[in-house]
């Protein structure tokens, strides 16, 4: 293991993360992981796993529109497949992690619902104003 090489690997994905280059801190990381080997890799894995994030977060303020996000068009829309994209990236971006969805997270998702076109979407007519009784 090239330690001094792996810190400093790690010391520029660092610099490049502040200077809001998530690809060139995801290279720089990647290359620190490489160096170290099998050997103290647990900090290595969090600071890619938080690059993870920051490239989601970076392509969804970049986006100019969610299909863009879900790597879809309004062409290719398919419900289904919103749903397995969006619930895909909610894992990837949850800090929990990867584990098992919950019962209560297998619940329909009402975020795929924002990419429905108000026509296609139903909705119930508000309820009738209540008349005060007088007496």
């Amino acid at each position: 293991m090239n330690e001094e090489a792996a810190n400093q690997a790690l010391a520029l994905a660092r610099e490049k993360l502040d200077n809001d280059d998530v690809a060139g801190a995801t290279r720089f990381a990647e290359k620190s992981k490489q160096l170290r080997g099998e050997e103290g890799t647990e900090e290595v894995d969090q600071f890619l796993a938080l690059l993870r994030k920051a490239a989601i977060v970076q392509t969804v303020l970049q986006a100019e529109d969610f299909f863009q996000v879900l790597g879809m068009t309004r062409a290719t829309f398919d419900e289904n497949k919103v749903k397995k994209t969006h619930l895909k990236l909610m894992r990837d971006i949850h800090p929990g992690g990867h584990r098992p969805p919950s019962p209560a997270a297998s619940a329909p998702c009402p975020a795929p619902n924002l990419f429905l076109s108000p026509r296609s979407q139903t909705s119930a007519p508000p309820p009738a104003p209540r008349r005060r009784r007088s007496g």
